[in-house]
């Protein structure tokens, strides 16, 4: 991690289910979220 980063943000989409003679697909998924991180050196 880069010095001074201390936060990620993280979005990430999930593909919509397809659909057949019976049913639809689903619109699919999608999350977001923040995480806390501290640089390290190694």
């Amino acid at each position: 991690m880069p010095s001074g980063v201390t936060k990620l943000d993280v979005r990430a989409w999930g593909e919509g289910g397809g659909g057949n003679s019976m049913a639809t697909g689903g619109a699919g998924g999608f999350v977001a979220g923040s995480l806390k991180v501290t640089p390290v050196r190694c």
